[in-house]
């Protein structure tokens, strides 16, 4: 090894844990916790801090050398001096070695007595050479050094174990699980106290909820919940090969030997070392028979027939170990916290394979993943969609799964795969969702694609070309206008993952327009665009803090390109991000939409021109190009709309294509509800437009109304349309999800 692990390590800590706690942050900010609100469960995690080394001074190390001295002593001592904490205060919890020959080192801080600090967590980043890239804490920050005294309870507990747990699970309402056992460990708690506490598990059978919790050894008070379950709420892309509605071809021998040595399966079952999916009405596992899987699938029955819950488990397995091997090869290994039972002594922990529900009772409507720990089984759960006669199963839309097993990928590698907390907040856990949407357009994709094409997603399971999504995908800011100020309006971590998705897609587009298009996907070392893109998102996953920023992941994959590529795509990576608002200048809730000279830039904040042109508003009707909005008025364009009718109060339709207050028609031509473009001229649904305006032949004028908690508007160019409160517009019911437009 380069440099010892444990000097490294202990050096770190002691950089880190010298800074002073970071006081608690507004509750209406990111940092509250994010899937559990309605129970009013509490969860807190100081926010992270990271530094990128050799991307503020490229080619520099902390001992101002070309590399790091290789004496242990040497830099143990250079970061304890700067920092001033002792050698011991830290514990290595995981750490490997990537494709690039960088070392990642995940851990969390100790008392003197080696009790954890549960929400403490640490890691640095060491290339090839010994240098450390970056390093991150989610307990201090660069801009206070010196020492401070904790606010430590007593390691002395008043409470026992059994009244600790029967307060966690009234609380939060699932049974105790006996098998995850039970520990003692420190929680820091909002405004800087340091409890002691009980740590234990929570869970229920079959699984569909699996939490860890920290109750207060003192108090009894239940103080931090770690939910391990992501939900999904978004149906996907109707593309070539993703749904029933394209048909069913033979896969023969998908299985990719350098991830899978063994293989999927023997044959006679949809059981292997990766995935084991079953029917969870009956417990049937997908039933092959000499060494082929057949399926007989019938969209007109009940997705729950024998013949179609074979279709669904099979198809399940399928896609699940697509996802095991794919992401295999850009770093998501054994050693890394995949989910294998056998980890054939390459390190990790074994016993993990993904348990999949297909057809689970639990539930309608929906999907989850739960990621615990690394040598705990990953859980997807696959519900069925009840929106249209008969139901439809989301497992046989193949971006849903994609989507789930992203989850845990993305939950595993931030923070190291022993902890399974670092996509907690409000803001990361957003981007977890970001994530999940991202990896099923990235593999989805075909060549011939085209970066403006427009991409609705979720299409199959609900039987709506429209989706679930505000806008489609698309590079193409008139079709989709979304940019890092509009997280200041969306709050709802599905909401906040599409503008996450939308900047990983600019920067996705930018690599394949430079490097090309490969459809092989398992070859990670090659230099075409898309396979760079996701080795570049899953370096980012590696390199970024717990519980990150979109600051923190934008830096991360610049980071990853530095160790991967050498910075070749630095340039690309910024232009996307800029295009979207998080330039090198961006702050939270407002934009920069700067690129530096260097990469062809003047340095200006100037927001991209709306190329327009091509949005789609409602079913497949689109808006601009051949769109036509009554008599000879166009949609897109120069947004004119015909005539001079006018819209609602002072809102006009006509001459420059204005349609009242922010609302618009023409740039991305969309407008709100259910807007229709052709035909008489009708612009949405019963004539809306940002109200109960209508816009007809006639120019015909209403008043403008306000509904209760709900606001309809048209938008153009970056303007971002208003969103229902939580519980409106939504086709599903029973579980928070994603908006889902009348």
């Amino acid at each position: 090894m380069f440099i010892s692990t444990i000097a490294i390590v202990a050096a770190l800590a002691a950089a880190i844990s010298a800074t002073p706690i970071a006081s608690a942050p507004n509750p209406n900010l990111s940092y509250i916790y994010r899937r559990s609100i309605e129970k009013n469960l509490p969860y807190y995690f100081p926010s992270s801090f990271s530094k990128h080394l050799s991307l503020q001074s490229p080619g520099a190390s902390l001992t101002g050398s070309s590399s790091l001295a290789p004496e242990d002593q040497t830099l143990t001592e250079f970061l304890a001096d700067k920092f001033g904490l002792g050698k011991s205060e830290f514990k290595i919890s995981n750490n490997f070695t990537d494709a690039s020959g960088t070392n990642h080192l995940y851990g969390t801080q100790i008392t003197e007595k080696g009790v954890p600090i549960s929400n403490h967590q640490f890691s640095v980043h060491i290339d090839s050479n010994g240098k450390i890239v970056s390093y991150s804490s989610s307990f201090g920050t660069d801009q206070h050094l010196e020492k401070r005294s904790l606010n430590m309870a007593q390691p002395i507990a008043k409470v026992s174990l059994e009244d600790a747990i029967k307060t966690a699970v009234d609380a939060v309402g699932v049974p105790y699980f006996k098998e995850s056992g039970s520990s003692m460990e420190y929680v820091h708690l909002p405004g800087g106290n340091i409890a002691f506490a009980y740590k234990f598990g929570l869970r229920d059978d079959p699984v569909t909820k699996w939490f860890t919790v920290w109750v207060n050894a003192e108090t009894g008070e239940l103080v931090n919940v770690v939910d391990y379950s992501t939900k999904f709420s978004y149906n996907v892309i109707q593309v070539p090969n993703t749904s029933p509605d394209q048909g069913f071809s033979i896969a023969k021998d998908p299985e990719f030997a350098g991830s899978s040595p063994n293989g999927w399966t023997d044959g006679s079952r949809t059981s292997g070392n990766n995935a084991n999916v079953a029917d969870e009405n009956n417990g049937q596992q997908g039933v092959g028979q000499g060494g082929i899987f057949n399926t007989n699938f019938d969209a007109q029955s009940d997705p729950r027939t024998p013949e179609n819950s074979q279709t669904s488990t099979v198809n399940l397995f399928y896609i699940c170990n697509l996802m095991h091997d794919i992401t295999y090869q850009y770093g998501f290994t054994e050693k890394n916290g995949n989910f294998q039972d056998d980890n054939f002594n390459k390190g990790g922990q074994g016993g993990d394979a993904v348990k999949v529900n297909a057809l689970s009772t639990s539930g309608t409507n929906n999907a989850n993943f739960l990621t615990p720990p690394d040598g705990s089984n990953g859980i997807m759960n696959m519900f069925r969609f009840t929106s249209t006669d008969p139901g439809r199963d989301g497992g046989l839309e193949n971006p849903i799964p994609l989507h789930e097993y992203m989850h845990g990928v993305s939950s595993r590698l931030t923070g190291g795969s022993a902890t399974a907390q670092c996509l907690q907040t409000t803001e990361s856990g957003g981007m977890g969702e970001g994530w999940s949407d991202w990896i099923a357009l990235a593999i989805i994709a075909k060549q011939g694609d085209k970066d403006v094409d427009p991409v609705a997603v979720g299409t199959f399971v609900t039987n709506s070309q429209k989706g679930i999504r505000s806008h489609p995908y698309s590079t193409d800011t008139g079709v989709n206008p979304l940019k890092n100020s509009d997280l200041a309006r969306r709050n709802e971590v599905h909401d906040i993952g599409e503008v996450w998705t939308t900047m990983l897609w600019e920067v996705y587009w930018n690599l394949v327009n430079k490097n090309g298009f490969s459809a092989n996907l398992f070859d990670a070392k090659q230099k075409a665009g898309n396979i760079m893109a996701i080795q570049l998102v899953m370096g980012g996953l590696m390199l970024q803090p717990c519980n990150p920023t979109f600051i923190d992941a934008r830096d991360a994959i610049i980071q990853a390109d530095q160790q991967f590529y050498q910075g070749a795509n630095r340039c690309e990576i910024i232009k996307g991000f800029s295009k979207r608002g998080l330039g090198p200048n961006a702050q939270s809730g407002s934009d920069d939409f700067s690129v530096p000279a260097d990469c062809g830039g003047t340095g200006q904040n100037t927001p991209p021109p709306s190329t327009g042109g091509t949005d789609q508003t409602g079913g497949t009707s689109k808006t601009g190009g051949t769109g036509k909005t009554g008599g000879k008025g166009k949609t897109g364009g120069t947004g004119k709309t015909g005539g001079k009718g006018k819209t609602g109060g002072t809102s006009k339709t006509g001459g420059k294509g204005k349609t009242g207050g922010t609302s618009r028609t023409g740039g991305t031509g969309k407008t709100g509800g259910r807007g229709k473009t052709g035909g008489r001229g009708k612009t949405g649904g019963r004539g809306k437009t940002g109200g109960r305006g209508k816009t007809g032949r006639k120019g015909k004028t209403t008043k403008r109304t306000t509904r209760t908690r709900r606001t309809t508007t048209t938008t153009t160019g970056g303007s971002l349309p208003a969103f229902p409160n939580l519980g409106e517009d939504q086709i599903f019911s029973d579980l928070p999800r994603a908006h889902i437009r009348d």
